[in-house]
């Protein structure tokens, strides 16, 4: 089935189109509509937990964090870098 959201690439001169896209966080494989409705579904349902985090260390946007205690999943919102003191402050959510 085709709709406008499909990723195309290009193979022996013809478009190919991608129907079902895999979210590795969440290990789901699904049609790129319904993966951005569940996830605002799931997401904002409910409270979620929020923590900040200031590391010495390097953190990427897709890294997923387990807070060793309650053995929540969170994810990184944002990403806020201070280079002057070689640090990075981390804001994460708990993924649902």
């Amino acid at each position: 089935m085709l709709n406008y959201s499909a990723p195309a690439y290009l193979s022996n001169g013809t478009y190919k189109f991608i129907d079902q896209l895999k979210n590795t966080a969440l290990n789901l494989t699904e049609r790129s509509e319904n993966q951005m409705i569940n996830r605002l579904v799931r997401q904002y349902t409910a409270p979620a937990i929020k923590l900040e985090l200031n590391l010495g260390i390097n953190v990427l946007p897709y890294t997923k964090l387990t807070e060793p205690v309650t053995e929540k999943t969170m994810i990184v919102n944002s990403i806020s870098y201070d280079y002057r003191y070689d640090k990075a402050t981390v804001y994460a959510v708990e993924k649902k």
